[in-house]
């Protein structure tokens, strides 16, 4: 993939659709954050032997 071809489809969208794909990467990459550490805090509450379901309900 040259450097012709990713100019040719970065000129393919309009300024304004840029704005809107941004905003989509943007958001699924701040879901895969939130997710992640969801996670990460979950795996936490079990290795500290606390139960995450309790932690959940309120």
């Amino acid at each position: 993939m040259g450097l012709a071809s990713v100019e040719g489809v970065l000129n393919a969208f309009p300024w304004w659709a840029w704005i809107a794909i941004v905003a989509v990467v943007g958001e699924t990459v701040r879901q895969v954050v939130k997710m992640n550490h969801k996670h990460r805090e979950r795996i936490e509450m079990i290795r500290q032997g606390m139960d995450p379901r309790d932690h959940d309900r309120g």
